[in-house]
């Protein structure tokens, strides 16, 4: 592939695109976050669907915890008045450690995905898997008996 297709795409997928899509992912995700955990707790639901479900919701609550806590702790470094400007190219993300973060996300994202498709549970992330059980757990009902 040639370096300039790719920036050539690459621009050109930021500027038509995400220019129209984001402002409508921004208001989506939220609702999107709430509703995984409300949609779990359907018992029509295949179990592994379920399981799926509060996974998703465990790794996007972490992803947007994280996201928020270190936009906080940047703005709070900027209300020191010692600023100095800096062009928005050379400024440092907002998230450090972000590239790393993102690409263990993706990883967590694949190791699901793949083992969805092969029909086996998941459940290999160490504290996401674990939370993940745990409310797929507390859906049973337990019978009694007389």
């Amino acid at each position: 592939l040639c370096p300039s297709l790719a920036v050539e795409w690459t621009s050109f997928l930021q500027q038509t695109m995400l220019e129209d899509i984001l402002p409508i992912l921004e208001f989506a995700q939220p609702l999107v976050l709430f509703a995984m955990p409300t949609i779990a707790v359907q018992r029509r639901l295949p179990q592994l669907l379920r399981f799926n479900l509060n996974q998703a919701f465990v790794i996007d609550l972490g992803v947007c915890l994280t996201f928020h806590a270190s936009c906080f702790s940047r703005w709070l470094s900027l209300q020191r008045g010692d600023q100095i400007y800096v062009p928005l190219q050379a400024e440092l993300p907002v998230m450090p450690g972000s590239r790393a973060i993102l690409l263990l996300f993706g990883a967590c994202l694949l190791y699901c995905i793949s083992s969805t498709a092969l029909g086996s549970y998941p459940d290999g992330i160490p504290s996401i898997s674990v939370e993940a059980k745990k409310s797929l757990g507390s859906l049973r009902t337990h019978r009694r008996t007389r």
